[in-house]
């Protein structure tokens, strides 16, 4: 149902325009700009500030494109699932399969912030379940988050997206204690140096239970096709544990069909999935060999309001909509949501949109007070706060 933002107050003046000259979050205009430079050619940045934004149809479009001209592919290997199978809901099948587990792994394409909304969904019953712990590449080393429990834009650069944000928001909420894990040094290999610190938090708390959020094949347990040896096999030799590792990547729509598992098309689902066999074990998915536990099957996106419909969190979040009416603003402008009682151009919002009309595309939030932070392409910008 579409609900009106309720105006306690607003706050009609400029202010200096962080971001229009900030990185972190750039409007359509200026990504599309992005497509003229050499660099941004080299990397999927246009991908991963397309997210940033919440568009995520032209998210996923500039990662396939990227691919292509890049002269990639996706490589996946040629399965056949030859037995009768049934599906399980994800969420719940992965609940019970870690646990008795100590080590759980899942991984995220960078540019899909669907794989981050979903590993939230894991961490109030993982929570329950023991864990204690989680890990992310995507966070710098030297964060102070557990102290400050306010994510801010020098924590990470993949963490200044709102759904990567909202994620450890509400590890935060539950008592984990995040940590990043990643390795920059060239001393030894990447992936050794993000296992070993890892390892070495493991042998701090050595009862702790650790949930670890990685970027695409780090996780791969052999037979990672570079030839590499992974960051999961580096820890689970310095750890003898054997880790339950998912895989959300492979099964995982992309703008162009092409470009998506052979698969993918064939298993039409409205959840996200676990394929079993009748016997309800989880079907084998990589061949002959193991190169992860699980792999989910996340349904293709619908639209709801002009956003994604996994945002809503199962009906937890809500559409809201801006009043226009009375804002000093043109369009198209970005609109910023971030919670009040932390408000700063120097955090992670909550969520992010830009429109072009006063009903283009609503923000997805929970219940609270917000600020909502405007500002159109010409650096007009107004503050409006809010109690939903």
């Amino acid at each position: 149902m579409k609900k009106k933002l309720i105006i306690c107050c607003i706050f009609l003046f400029i202010i200096k325009p962080v971001f229009s000259q900030n990185p972190n979050y750039l409007s359509n205009e200026k990504i599309q700009e992005l497509d003229k430079d050499s660099v941004s050619k080299q990397y999927p940045i246009i991908s991963w500030q397309y997210s940033y934004i919440g568009e995520y149809k032209k998210s996923l479009k500039a990662f396939d494109k990227y691919y292509k001209v890049s002269n990639q592919s996706f490589n996946y290997q040629d399965i056949k699932i030859i037995s009768p199978y049934t599906t399980q809901k994800a969420k719940n099948f992965i609940i019970e399969k870690a646990a008795k587990e100590r080590i759980v792994m899942i991984n995220e394409a960078h540019h899909q912030p669907m794989h981050r909304v979903f590993t939230e969904s894991l961490l109030e019953d993982f929570y329950k379940n023991g864990f204690r712990f989680l890990a992310l590449e995507a966070l710098v080393s030297d964060s102070k988050i557990n102290e400050s429990k306010v994510l801010t834009l020098n924590d990470g650069y993949y963490t200044k997206e709102p759904q990567f944000g909202n994620l450890i928001n509400k590890a935060l909420s539950f008592g984990y204690y995040v940590f990043g894990y990643e390795y920059t040094d060239d001393d030894i290999s990447r992936e050794l140096g993000q296992a070993k610190n890892i390892y070495r938090m493991m042998q701090e708390n050595s009862e702790g239970k650790f949930l670890i959020h990685c970027g695409f094949g780090h996780l791969v347990e052999e037979n990672h096709i570079s030839g590499r040896t992974t960051m999961a096999q580096h820890l689970k030799s310095l750890t003898r544990i054997n880790p339950l590792t998912i895989d959300q990547v492979m099964f995982s729509e992309h703008s162009d069909k092409e470009a998506e598992h052979p698969l993918y098309s064939d298993i039409v689902v409205d959840f996200s999935t676990i394929l079993s066999d009748l016997e309800g074990q989880e079907l084998n998915l990589n061949r002959s060999f193991s190169m992860v536990d699980l792999r989910v099957i996340h349904p293709r996106t619908r639209f709801k309001e002009g956003r994604p419909d996994w945002l809503y969190r199962d009906g937890l979040w809500e559409s809201h909509y801006v009043d226009f009416s009375n804002l000093s603003v043109d369009y198209p402008c970005r609109i910023f949501a971030y919670k009040q009682d932390t408000f700063s151009l120097e955090n992670v919002p909550i969520d992010i949109i830009e429109v072009d009309s006063p009903n283009h595309k609503a923000l997805i939030l929970p219940k609270g007070k917000f600020a909502l932070y405007i500002i159109d392409n010409k650096n007009n910008t107004n503050i409006v706060k809010v109690d939903i």
